[in-house]
């Protein structure tokens, strides 16, 4: 089954993200857990539940937003990427991944039934202090969820300002606070600025974003 995705949507979702920035006369500055980086979430958030979806944030921010279609026990497919950038960083550095994996979201959940076959699950995931740009440390939220860091590490990591991660985290509304799904990962696509890349199914079902931006499913060899 192929689907369109919806290129003018793309393109919309990146350039109003692109004006989330600290820095509007040069280039994307935000920062995880600022008040840019908050705007971004809450935009991307708001898509998601618009469409159906479900949204779960740990402890250090990370955002998990998964199908409606999605069922207790299936492997799941995770694709995204981060909005945090760099000082006076490239606009779509990042969030061309997240806008990239969001778009096949709100597609997918526009079309349920090319799902109904499906063995596994579609979870778009955006993970936080990428960058390193608050605390000195690249892929923060990365490596909590994988156990590289841990408790202790709040305390160590520390910004510019003094606080530690801890601290910053302490500092922040609860929001949309939920425990993390114990779904077992299936494939994780990390999309970064201009990648668009096919991923294998273990199921021998083949998902690729093509050039033409058309999803396809297609048995593989």
């Amino acid at each position: 089954m192929t689907l369109q995705t919806n290129e003018k949507r793309l393109l919309d979702n990146l350039h109003t993200l692109r004006t989330f920035t600290d820095t509007p006369q040069d280039g994307v500055t935000r920062f995880s857990y600022g008040t840019q980086d908050a705007k971004a979430r809450e935009y991307i958030i708001k898509r998601a539940e618009n469409c159906g979806c479900s949204v779960s944030i740990d402890a250090l921010q990370n955002i998990r937003i998964g199908l409606p279609t999605n069922k207790p026990g299936r492997k799941t497919v995770l694709s995204g990427s981060h909005i945090d950038t760099v000082r006076n960083g490239g606009w779509l550095d990042g969030i061309y991944g997240v806008c990239g994996a969001l778009e096949v979201l709100e597609t997918l959940a526009e079309n349920p039934d090319s799902l109904k076959d499906a063995s596994f699950n579609y979870d778009l995931v955006i993970f936080a202090e990428e960058e390193g740009s608050g605390f000195g440390s690249t892929m923060t939220g990365s490596k909590f969820i994988t156990g590289i860091y841990a408790e202790a590490d709040l305390d160590k990591l520390v910004s510019d300002t003094g606080m530690s991660l801890r601290q910053t985290l302490q500092s922040l509304s609860p929001g949309r606070m939920a425990k993390r799904s114990s779904t077992t990962q299936a494939v994780c696509l990390r999309k970064h600025c201009k990648t668009f890349a096919g991923i294998l199914i273990r199921s021998r079902l083949c998902w690729s974003f093509t050039s033409n931006r058309a999803l396809c499913w297609t048995e593989k060899a």
